[in-house]
Parts: C-alpha cells; structure tokens; sequence
C-alpha cells in the first residue's frame, strides 16, 4: 500500500488504478517485489546500494550498480530523480532531531536512511547533492545517457577523495605546531644570525623578544586564527613591556588586513589581554621595494596578494584542462 500511495501522489483515483495494475497481474496475494515489477519501480535497496558506493569513495560498485539499471529496464532518469531524493533524505535525517516527521519513509528506512547518513559529514552530503543538481541538464539532454550516468557517479565517489574545510583548518593547525616545534629547536641550538642591510632595512626584534612573540602568536591563535596567520607574514615588529610596534609593506594583503578598524581593535584588545590593560599596539607603514620585472613561471608573476594568500594557506596555482 506504501508503495502505491507513493507512486499515486496524493491522487485517489491514480492509486485505484494502479492497485487495478497490480491485483490483474499478480492476484490477490501480492508482493512488494511483484509491484515494483509491475510498475517499474526502481528497488530501493538498489538506491541505498548506490548512495553506500559514493558515501564509500567505491566506483567498481557504481559501475555495477548501472549494470543493474540497464539489465532490469529501469528508467535512467526516474533513477537519477530518486538518488537526488535520496540524498536529500540523508541531509535531512543528519541535521533532524525527529525523521518521522520530516521524512515520509516506513520505519525501517527511516534507521537504514539515519544509520547510512552519520556515515558521512553533513558538507560531504550537501556538495554531493549540489553536484547532482548541476549535472541533471547534462543526463536530461544528453544522446547517451549511460555514458553520462556513469561520468556522473564515478565523479560522486571521487568526492571524497578531496578534504574539506574543517579538515584543511587541522593541516593548517598541524603545520603551524611543527613549525613552531622547529623553530624552537632552532633558537636553542642556533645563533641569530647576521643579516645583511638592504635598501629597504626591517626592525628586528630584541633576541630576548622572540619567546614572548611566539607566546603571544599562538594566544591569538586560539582567539582568531586568520589573525595569527597574518601576523607571521608581517616584515617586522618591536616588542617592549609596554608597546608592540608592527611593520608591513605597504599595499600588501597583511599590510592591508589591520587596516580595517575591526581587525586592528580586536589585536588591541587581545594584547591587552595578554600583556597588560595599559598596553599600545602601533602601525607604521613601510615602502614597497621595487622589484626587477623579469621572465620566470606563472607563480612568480603573481600579484603580491595572492602570493601571500598562497603562503598562509600553502596553496598552489592549478590550470584546469
């Protein structure tokens, strides 16, 4: 009845008709799989098959699972629909307190749909919905749409082969401890070493200073880790008891952060967290260098900004085929 009243729409008389269907094929004992037969329905075990295969990064078995539709004259699209639905269900059932009302399934999919769902992370699910969405045209228009299907799901699987934001934030996060870890080791075993004046010279910071910047650095970092990226990249600063000077090229992308007033009050407000209530923060500014202008790779001709984005969240250029 479940199945009927599903594929009916709402529709009394369409229900009654395809009941009619049913009962003149397979008598008055009927079974689910009888019905699913007699109304090409498309078996919703081959359903959570398929979306187990993309959670599971498992392309042999999307590969099998078009085998399937094929062999069993399923309708391509009516199956994309329902793996669409499908994962749909499975964002509801990860974000809802109470599935039996947000989704119109029998109880046992209900658990089979909310077991599967916590298998994945929410942003993995929606960015798999989202691509099913975007591609739909490609399967509707298409001659073939066997091929299409399966560049479809094989891309779906591949899905997780790519690291989401929160996991990019922990590589940041372990990077920032190793260095941190080196650097350390290195002002410990190591001389400060001499530097030879350019042009444009940098205030270095009193050798006793570093300790305490560090310290500083990685108290920001648990307030504001953005920030703290920034101020790695900053050319130079003097720390006393009672001021923190900062210096940055002047038009670049860290030079331009603590130009807004919200992420220069925020700095201030956690020096004087840190240090003590009286203590100043200062911004001086500091020309550019002119640079040689001279042949080399792609990256080498970037803009400053992107560079320094580049450096804070290592990054790299990527030309698309």
């Amino acid at each position: 009845i479940a199945i009927i009243s599903k594929e009916a729409e709402g529709s009394m008389r369409d229900a009654e008709s395809l009941l009619d269907q049913v009962v003149s094929f397979a008598g008055n004992n009927v079974k689910d799989e009888q019905i699913m037969e007699v109304l090409g329905i498309i078996d919703r075990a081959l359903i959570y098959k398929t979306s187990q295969a993309i959670i599971d990064g498992n392309s042999t078995v999307c590969l099998d699972i078009i085998n399937e539709i094929y062999n069993y004259g399923y309708e391509v699209k009516e199956f994309y629909k329902e793996i669409m639905v499908q994962f749909r269900n499975l964002i509801v059932a990860l974000v809802s307190h109470n599935t039996s009302n947000t989704l119109d399934l029998p109880d046992n999919e209900l658990q089979e749909i909310t077991k599967q769902a916590k298998q994945a992370t929410l942003e993995r699910l929606i960015q798999s919905l989202n691509f099913l969405i975007n591609r739909e045209a490609d399967l509707r228009y298409t001659t073939n749409p066997r091929i299409a299907l399966e560049a479809i799901l094989l891309k779906l699987a591949g899905l997780k082969e790519y690291i989401s934001f929160d996991e990019l934030l922990g590589k940041i996060e372990e990077i920032e401890n190793r260095l941190n870890t080196s650097r350390r080791i290195a002002y410990d075993k190591q001389p400060e070493p001499t530097l030879i004046k350019e042009k444009y010279p940098e205030k270095k910071p009193a050798p006793d200073d570093g300790k305490k910047w560090s310290e500083f650095l990685r108290y920001i970092a648990t307030k504001n880790k953005a920030m703290a990226n920034v101020l790695k990249k900053w050319k130079s600063y003097t720390l006393t008891a009672d001021t923190l000077e900062l210096s940055n090229e002047e038009g670049s992308f860290t030079g331009n952060y603590f130009k807004d007033s919200e992420h220069s009050d925020n700095l201030i407000a956690y020096a004087r967290a840190f240090f003590h209530p009286d203590f100043t923060v200062l911004f001086t500014k500091q020309n550019q260098p002119k640079k040689d202008v001279k042949k080399g790779s792609k990256e080498d001709r970037l803009p400053s900004t992107v560079s320094d984005i580049l450096d804070i969240f290592e990054g790299s250029i990527v030309k698309e085929s």
